[in-house]
């Protein structure tokens, strides 16, 4: 083993000399001692600014305060370590030069006149002397003080080179110049030179050594840029080791690349100006650095000065309990595979990087927003376990984290909610941080998995086949899965990827995953009990929150200088609220697309908002358009609807077609109508636009559409165009493969009752049987919930409960977001096209309620009389018997799944509390629009009147109450209170305390407000707890109280909620 000790920045000067001798000398002799009798030191480092201002304080000529450095430093530690002279190292730092002998005039011509690597090259070739004599003293006595160097050196005007043996082992030190253009130090930051020549030329003395050190007094951020880079990269290649200062801040860290292994310590001062500093981040300071050559492992004992104590101690930053930084230097054949991922980063960059961006909204369309992933994508929030309760925080994930982790990972979001996209960005993360990470993704779609895992590995890294096995074994790979499903019809495929998972333990896999309804596991998981299920870790991709909104706007809009975040912001936020649009990236991008060609627009519903992008993203190009007058905008969406009903009959991948058979296709279909126009430049306007896109898989060239809404809204136009597609859309053995389709058809029409009264028709049908089951039951529809739930608020004690809730405080205004946000879908662009599945019994049953409820929503223009109360009360029957059978089936897994790990049953049981309050804001979600708001308050009228009490279940009238709460209309509070008076099931208290507590904590912000809702809060608890009608106003007194007391506290104080 060989130990060094590194210091730097002594500074020493007449002015400071006492202080160093009786404080910082004495001092580190002691330490120094200390560790020299465990295992001895070998060498030290000095690296610059070992006086202060050229020496002068200690004499008008310089090289007398270099004598006294050697006199008052160096001899000491010699005699008391039993060190030579030649075992200490130092380089020149810029309190080492004479500044007095500079040239201004000289100065700033050399400045502009190095300006290149080329150019420094030739300065230090051409051997001027002019530049050294600001070095003058510093060189004199580093040439003596080497005088007797028992090894190979050479000592230039720049750097200085040595070689020799230590312990067995060939040692070469280079001590570089960093300083030679010093001048002042404001302004010398990001203008010092070393210059490549100095590397260069060292590397021909001590090439072949074992082992390698470099000595500097800046890091390499001070220099150019125009030779940081090339500094950097040849430090790296030519040293194992460096040693520099300057920063008055200590730092340790190696590191890994194509070039090499560095570990690098940056040393802090041992200035007598800082014996008496408090300021943790400028204390004095010096490290012990052990090497084992063996299997280059390193030990840093980080030391930090104590003036109390008058002594150094461990530095607890840098080191841990034991005073120890350990790190291991790869080898020769660590470095080669780590040098073989980087080359495999590069190639993923240059084939997939590309494939990513297109799929941004922005990316072919006419807007200043950026065109690159990396630079608009926003993270929706992802959690691994959903809550719904305030006193009950969720843990959040950040890219980082997700990279970081090794578990495997499953991504549970809705239709569209960004997963696709999410795993494209972790794609460029994982690649771009490679040498941080030490992971290689791989990104590969399950419905296009062949039979092999490790085909799909060889195929997207481009290795051989043969070479797979090996090549698991000795690196680290993460499956980026999209879009995995489960049940019996992938049962091989999930076989398979269980196989590889035990075949190849280091492999991760970080799979994305459809749900029906935000938060829930998804339905065909939960259905089959899925065991491969246990593998891995479930984390919910959550609804697009307001901050993060305004992040995608501030992204958006970057380059726009003139515009106003805030006013932009509170018109998005406005026109979502009031439509109940979803807070999605697709949704908002469409929106602030058109705002920025239209700064006035408002759309009715998402179909609208879409329809109104498409027609202007052809509009924008209206004066390049080719044919424009003879093939206008409704000719090119007759086409391209004809294009999107070839595609889906031919049911290739993503729907997509060859270039070639499209090219005969469409040539076909103008020729039908008599047009002659060019198919080819007919096509390539599709292509510039952004509407279709080419992608090349192995010889073959597909096209497709760009974006899965795309192909559905096309798709949707052959319901007008074509009498016989809409009768086969409309069949009950296909309508729910069409249920986006059918979606943006009646959000355009509005009038489709129809429609409506079909798709209710053949809901009602599905859920006939279900619903008489739950009607026989003593409880009906409350049943299952009443007797298996987790009662927490009549468990909690009184005083407990309100200090719970009131000890979180207020929010701050950025925890107003959550409530609104988190009863909206959180949508994203998708990379590919669904395919339209064999469709379950169980996601029949969720498909059918949940169209009929869109549908609804979108059929306002109907006059058929209770049309709409008629489909309201079945929708909501139909919904609240699904939530049953879902509740059975949570209940089932958790019972089979007892061993599954914690966070796991933790996420299940959550979604298990909380199912009620999940499922009334799925309903607002998909219905919840003000213009049912009469239909609503209709049924809750008609609810509260019923005596029978066997027909209408309290979650009926629960669901009703707070979607009319969701939409705030004017008698909310009224309904609320209502409930609470009637309510006899304690759940339902449970999920009406939950949601009020929401309420309170997110949307209040006005103290009337707070006051309603404080009182039905005491209301429901003393209602749950059986209290006596006095208790109410004790807990409201101390609810009071508690708010004024919080009220002090800084904002912010709220938990996580959503």
């Amino acid at each position: 083993m060989i130990r060094f000790a590194h210091l730097s920045d002594i500074h020493l000067s007449a002015d400071t000399l006492k202080d160093a001798e009786e404080f910082f000398i004495k001092a580190l002799i002691k330490d120094l001692e200390a560790f020299n009798s465990k295992k001895a030191i070998d060498l030290i480092f000095f690296t610059g600014d070992i006086v202060d201002k050229g020496g002068k304080s200690f004499d008008s000529e310089s090289v007398y305060g270099f004598l006294q450095f050697e006199y008052k430093v160096i001899n000491p530690l010699c005699e008391k370590l039993n060190l030579k002279k030649w075992q200490i190292f130092f380089c020149p730092g810029n309190h080492d030069i004479d500044r007095d002998v500079i040239n201004e005039t000289m100065e700033i011509g050399l400045y502009h006149q190095l300006n290149s690597i080329e150019k420094v090259n030739c300065y230090i070739d051409s051997g001027k002397k002019n530049q050294s004599c600001r070095m003058s003293a510093y060189k004199t006595f580093e040439k003596n003080f080497y005088n007797e160097f028992p090894g190979s050196k050479q000592i230039t005007d720049f750097q200085s080179s040595y070689k020799f043996e230590l312990n067995g082992i060939d040692v070469g030190i280079v001590c570089l110049n960093s300083s030679w253009r010093c001048a002042d130090s404001l302004v010398d930051k990001g203008r010092l030179l070393v210059g490549e020549r100095q590397i260069t030329e060292a590397r021909k003395l001590i090439e072949g050594c074992q082992l390698k050190l470099g000595l500097v007094h800046h890091p390499v951020d001070y220099l150019s840029t125009f030779e940081q880079k090339n500094i950097s990269n040849l430090i790296t290649k030519d040293f194992d080791f460096l040693f520099c200062g300057h920063t008055h801040e200590s730092s340790i860290w190696a590191q890994s690349s194509i070039l090499g292994n560095l570990f690098i310590s940056c040393a802090p001062s041992n200035w007598s100006y800082n014996l008496r500093n408090n300021n943790k981040h400028s204390l004095n300071g010096y490290s012990i650095v052990d090497y084992e050559p063996t299997f280059r492992g390193i030990t840093v004992y980080s030391r930090q000065y104590s003036h109390p104590k008058e002594s150094y101690v461990l530095n607890p930053d840098l080191c841990d309990e034991n005073g120890r930084f350990c790190v291991t230097l790869p080898g020769t054949e660590e470095t080669t595979k780590r040098s073989y991922e980087l080359t495999l980063a590069e190639k993923i960059k240059e084939m997939y990087f590309e494939q990513t961006n297109e799929h941004l909204i922005t990316y072919r369309s006419d807007t200043k927003a950026p065109k690159d992933i990396e630079n608009l994508f926003v993270l929706p929030s992802l959690v691994e376990k959903t809550s719904y309760n305030p006193e009950e925080p969720e843990t959040n994930y950040d890219l980082k984290t997700i990279c970081e982790s090794n578990a495997n990972l499953l991504l549970i979001g809705t239709k569209e909610c960004g997963k696709t996209v999410l795993l494209n960005r972790l794609l460029v993360e994982l690649t771009n941080n490679i040498k941080n990470y030490k992971k290689i993704p791989v990104l590969v779609k399950f419905t296009e998995l062949p039979s092999r895992l490790e085909t799909a590995i060889s195929k997207f890294l481009g290795i051989g086949i043969t070479h797979v096995e090996n090549f698991l074994t000795e690196h680290k790979v993460v499956i980026l899965l999209d879009d995995i499903s489960f049940g019996q019809r992938v049962r091989y495929q999930l076989k398979k990827i269980e196989d590889v998972m035990a075949k190849f333990p280091s492999i991760q896999f970080i799979a994305s995953c459809n749900t029906n309804i935000e938060g829930e596991i998804p339905i065909h998981l939960l259905e089959n009990n899925e065991k491969i299920a246990s593998h891995f870790k479930m984390v919910f991709i959550k609804n697009f929150k307001t901050r993060q909104i305004k992040q995608l706007m501030e992204k958006w809009f970057s380059k726009d200088i003139g515009y106003d975040a805030n006013i932009k912001l509170e018109k998005i936020l406005s026109v979502f609220s009031t439509l109940n649009l979803p807070r999605t990236p697709l949704a908002v991008s469409l929106f602030l697309w058109i705002l920025e060609q239209q700064d006035s627009y408002k759309p009715v519903n998402n179909a609208t908002m879409l329809e109104n992008f498409i027609e202007r993203l052809f509009k924008k190009f209206a004066q390049q358009e080719i044919y424009s007058e003879e093939f206008d905008y409704k000719n090119k969406e007759r086409l391209l609807a004809d294009i999107a009903k070839r595609m889906y009959k031919d049911e290739h991948t993503d729907y997509r077609i060859t270039y070639k058979d499209l090219i005969n296709h469409i040539h076909d279909y103008l020729r039908k109508r008599k047009f002659h126009f060019e198919e080819e430049e007919v096509l390539k306007d599709f292509l510039i636009k952004g509407i279709l896109v080419k992608e090349f898989d192995e010889s073959e060239v597909y096209v497709r559409f760009r974006f899965n809404c795309f192909f559905q809204y096309f798709l949707m136009k052959n319901l007008d165009q074509n009498s016989e597609f809409k009768e086969y859309v409309l069949r009950e053995e296909n309508y729910l493969h069409f249920c986006d389709e059918l979606e943006y058809y009646t959000g355009l029409k509005r009038d489709q009752a129809d429609i409506l009264s079909l798709v209710v028709d053949r809901m009602v049908k599905e859920f006939k049987d279900i619903i008489g089951k739950i009607n026989r039951l003593s409880l009906g529809f409350d049943t299952i919930f009443e007797e298996t739930s987790d009662h927490w608020t009549s468990k909690v004690e009184k005083d407990s409960f309100i200090n719970e809730i009131s000890a979180r405080g207020k929010p701050s205004e950025a925890d107003l977001e959550d409530y609104q946000d988190k009863i909206l879908d959180s949508n994203e662009l998708d990379t590919g096209i669904e395919q339209k599945k064999e469709i379950s019994p169980l996601d029949k049953l969720a498909k059918s309620w949940i169209l009929a409820a869109k549908i609804l929503k979108n059929t306002e223009e109907t006059e058929i009389e209770n049309l709409k109360s008629d489909s309201y009360e079945k929708v909501l029957k139909c919904s609240l018997a699904f939530a049953n059978v879902y509740k059975l089936l949570v209940m089932d897994y958790i019972s089979d799944n007892d061993n599954q790990a914690k966070e796991t049953l933790e996420t299940v049981q959550m979604l298990d509390k909380f199912l009620p309050m999940l499922h009334q804001m799925a309903l607002y979600r998909f219905m919840g629009t003000k213009k049912l708001s009469t239909v609503i308050r209709e049924k809750m009228s008609r609810d509260f009147k019923a005596t029978d009490g066997g027909q209408v279940s309290e979650l009926e009238k629960y669901m009703s109450v707070f979607l009319l709460a969701d939409m705030k209309e004017n008698d909310y509070l009224t309904y609320i209170e209502l409930l609470i008076k009637e309510s006899k099931r304690t759940y339902i208290k449970d999920v009406v305390v939950g949601k009020i507590l929401l309420y309170y904590f997110i949307s209040s912000n006005n103290k009337t407000l707070d006051k309603k809702y404080q009182n039905l809060i005491a209301e429901a608890v003393v209602s749950s707890q059986n209290l006596k009608k006095q208790e109410k106003g004790r807990i409201i007194s101390h609810y009071q109280s508690k708010k004024l007391l919080y009220k002090e506290k800084e904002d912010g104080t709220l938990g996580k909620i959503g």
